[in-house]
C-alpha cells in the first residue's frame, strides 16, 4: 500500500462507504490487490471490447515451432479514473480507507481497459504472429529466423512506447510456452499439469446448473466425464430447453466394460468402424439406422423467412466510434441494412446502420443467426435485455393481451 501511495495510485479517503480489499498471491511471490466492488459492477455499463479466448488461438498457430512470451508490468497499463468517479472506488484496508485513482483489477471493463495500451501499439501484429490478452503477449513463429526478427520488432515498439515487460515472465526462443493456464506447443494446446490436477479434485456435479458451472469453469478446454454413469437425460432436457427439438444419437463404447484402454482393441475398432457405414453382424438384432444413414435422414430446417422480423435483444453495448450496438438472435424474418426497426415495448424507432456476424459485415441476417447491428441516435440506457426489435413497416411487434409459453424447470430445490 505504501508503494501505491508513493506512486499516487491511491490516497486516503473519508468516504462513509467502502468495499473490502482482497489480496491474491502471484507466481513471482508478489501479491496483487483486488477490490470486491461487485455491487458497483452491477450498475456499470459493460463495454463491447472484444477479448479473444485461448480456443481462438488454436487455429492461429499453424504449425508454429518457436514461441516468446512477454508480460507487461501492470503499472504501465494503469488508466486514470475520472475525478468525479474516484469516490466510488473507496476500499477498506487493515490500516485505512483509500480511494483508487486508477482502474483496479477486478472492476467491470478493467480487463479490456488494461489491454487497450498494449493492444493499441501492437494490434497490427495481433493474430499474425502474436496473441494479446490483457497485458500478456504470446508470439509464435514457424522458424527461429522469423522468431528473432519478430521479437526484435516487438521489443523495439514496446520500448518506443515506454511499455515495460517483467523480467521474471520473459520467455523467448522456446519450443513451448505456458500461456493463460495452458502449455502451447507446435501440436496445439494442453492444460498446465498443475491445473489438471486441480480440476480432478472438483466435486462431481449433481444438477444441470452445476453442469453449466463446470463447463464454464473449463471454458471448453477439457473433456469432462460428468459422472460415473453419465447424465444423458439431463443433457437431453438441457438441449431441448435451448431450442433443439430433434437430434440424432450415436451410441459408442458399447464394449467399454471390456475395453480397458487396450491398443489391440483400439486398432480393431479403427479397422471395423462398427455399424457406422455398413451394418454390423455384431448387431444383427438392431433394426435402426447406421450412422451414415442417420445423417442422411437429417433435413435442413426451413427458416421462417416469410414471417415478420422478430429479434429479441440479448445485450446492448456502447463502442467508441460505432455508437450503440444491440446484439441478438434473429428468430423470424430478415434483418436488413437500412431498415427502420422499432423496439418493444418502448416503441423507440431507429435506422439500422450496419449488420455484423463474426466480425464480418452482412447486407442482411437470416433466422437463426446471432448478429450485432449499429443503430442511429439511440443511447445504451434506452435499450434493455429482452426488448424485441421488429421492422416498423412490416407488422411490428405489439402488446399482447395473452400468450402461451413453455416453462422448463431444470433445477428444483423444493
Amino acid at each position: 500500500m505504501k508503494k501505491r501511495l508513493d506512486e499516487i495510485f491511491v490516497h486516503c479517503s473519508r468516504s462513509l462507504y467502502f468495499y473490502p480489499l482482497l489480496l491474491k498471491n502471484k507466481k513471482d511471490d508478489t501479491r496483487q490487490c483486488f477490490v470486491d466492488d461487485r455491487g458497483l459492477d452491477v450498475t456499470t455499463i459493460k463495454d463491447g471490447f472484444s477479448i479473444l479466448t485461448i480456443i481462438e488461438l488454436f487455429g492461429d498457430l499453424n504449425g508454429a515451432k518457436v514461441f516468446f512470451k512477454l508480460d507487461m508490468l501492470v503499472d504501465c497499463c494503469q488508466i486514470r479514473v475520472k475525478l468525479e468517479e474516484v469516490c466510488k472506488k473507496t476500499f477498506q484496508s487493515p490500516i485505512e480507507k483509500y480511494e483508487y485513482f486508477i482502474i483496479a483489477f477486478g472492476s467491470t471493463n478493467a480487463t479490456s481497459t488494461h489491454q487497450a495500451p498494449t493492444y493499441g501499439v501492437l494490434h497490427p501484429f495481433s493474430r499474425k504472429f502474436m496473441f494479446i490478452c490483457c497485458h500478456d503477449i504470446l508470439g509464435y513463429s514457424e522458424s527461429r529466423e522469423y522468431h528473432v526478427k519478430q521479437l526484435s520488432l516487438v521489443l523495439q515498439i514496446v520500448m518506443e512506447n515506454e511499455l515495460v515487460p517483467t523480467k521474471s515472465n520473459w520467455v523467448a526462443g522456446n519450443g513451448s510456452s505456458e500461456y493463460l493456464g495452458h502449455v502451447v506447443i507446435s501440436q496445439g494446446l494442453r492444460l498446465v499439469p498443475t491445473k489438471v490436477a486441480g480440476i480432478q479434485l472438483w466435486p462431481t456435479p449433481t444438477s444441470v446448473k452445476e453442469v453449466w458451472q463446470e463447463l464454464s469453469r473449463v471454458h471448453g478446454t477439457k473433456l469432462v466425464d460428468i459422472s460415473k454413469d453419465g447424465q444423458t437425460r439431463e443433457h437431453a432436457l438441457l438441449v431441448f430447453t435451448l431450442g433443439v427439438k430433434k437430434m440424432t444419437c450415436c451410441c459408442n463404447k458399447m464394449d467399454a466394460t471390456t475395453l480397458k484402454y487396450s491398443k489391440a482393441r483400439y486398432d480393431e475398432i479403427v479397422k471395423e468402424g462398427d455399424n457406422m457405414i455398413e451394418r454390423s453382424t455384431n448387431l444383427d438384432w438392431y433394426r435402426g439406422f447406421t450412422l451414415l444413414e442417420a445423417l442422411d435422414q437429417i433435413n435442413e430446417p426451413k427458416r421462417p423467412l416469410d414471417k415478420p422480423l422478430r429479434l429479441p435483444l440479448q445485450d446492448v453495448y456502447k463502442i467508441g466510434g460505432n455508437g450503440t450496438i444491440p446484439v441478438g438472435r434473429v428468430e423470424t424474418g430478415v434483418l436488413k441494412l437500412g431498415i427502420v426497426v422499432i423496439f418493444g415495448p418502448s416503441g423507440l424507432t431507429t435506422e439500422v446502420k450496419s449488420v455484423e456476424m463474426h466480425h464480418e459485415s452482412l447486407p442482411k441476417a437470416l433466422p437463426g443467426e446471432n448478429v450485432r447491428f449499429d443503430v442511429k441516435n439511440v443511447v445504451v440506457k434506452d435499450l434493455k435485455h429482452g426488448f424485441i426489435s421488429s421492422n416498423s413497416k412490416d407488422d411490428p411487434a405489439k402488446e399482447a393481451a395473452n400468450f402461451t409459453s413453455q416453462v422448463n424447470v431444470i433445477d428444483h430445490h423444493g
